[in-house]
């Protein structure tokens, strides 16, 4: 007699998701674009590491902590301990601009994987636990699910950011350039774009421009003393020989 088999039914992320999202949260994750898809934020984690972080204003540096917290907790449906210290983002910023440097200097780099648990959880005994003990526990709705659900989960740790770069880099496929002009990285858009701005692409068609023109200059002037001058003497002003006296 074959045994009876159970269903595996998944968590609604979304609705997880928007029980522990804050405001604060949500705006965080307006500014990094993430709701548009994994381009846009891989392009937070280019902009990222190209930032002068003893130049920012506060306000500034405060936004980039929430980002940081706000991107470890739709991720990883877990927010870390506390939002992330300045000497914590400062050392993930120099992992992952060297990440990026290797890859973009050398055209390979090798990134850590995501470490994870597998949850196997029964809702209607989580449910009823005290809030922390399951990802599921502050759900009410999970009190009526019969079926065991299982889910796969990482710590929001910031050091997570930097394996994550690595799974963002593989799903947009599109590669990280260094640009010509300025020298800071940026995400290739299309495949025939090679610098990072309208500003840098413009200085560097005046650029080549002026190059040009120079060398156009050198040319005409190398040109001018390589021909042959005609002498003036014996002729008169109007080109005929003078008579001789």
């Amino acid at each position: 007699m074959p045994q009876r088999g159970y269903k595996i039914q998944a968590v609604n992320w979304d609705d997880y998701l928007a029980s522990i999202l804050t405001k604060t949260h949500q705006l965080a994750l307006d500014r990094v674009r993430f709701l548009k898809g994994p381009w846009d934020e891989l392009d937070w984690f280019v902009r990222f590491a190209t930032m002068d972080l003893d130049k920012v204003s506060q306000g500034d540096f405060l936004n980039l902590q929430d980002e940081i917290w706000s991107l470890l907790t739709v991720h990883f449906k877990s927010s870390p301990d506390s939002i992330p210290l300045r000497e914590q983002i400062i050392e993930i910023q120099q992992t992952i601009r060297n990440h990026l440097t290797e890859l973009v200097d050398r055209g390979q780099t090798m990134l850590p994987s995501l470490p994870g648990w597998l949850w196997i959880t029964y809702p209607r005994i989580a449910a009823n636990l005290s809030v922390g003990a399951s990802p599921v526990a502050k759900l009410e709705k999970f009190k009526s699910m019969l079926e065991i659900v299982s889910h796969r989960a990482t710590s929001g740790d910031p050091d997570n950011l930097v394996p994550l770069l690595g799974e963002l880099l593989e799903k947009v496929g599109r590669p990280v350039l260094r640009c010509p002009h300025c020298r800071n990285f940026f995400l290739q858009s299309r495949s025939n774009k090679e610098n990072c701005s309208r500003h840098c692409q413009s200085n560097a068609v005046m650029q080549r421009h002026r190059g040009e023109v120079k060398a156009q200059i050198k040319q005409t002037k190398k040109a001018k003393k390589s021909s042959p001058k005609t002498s003036a003497k014996g002729k008169s002003r109007h080109g005929r020989k003078k008579r001789a006296r």
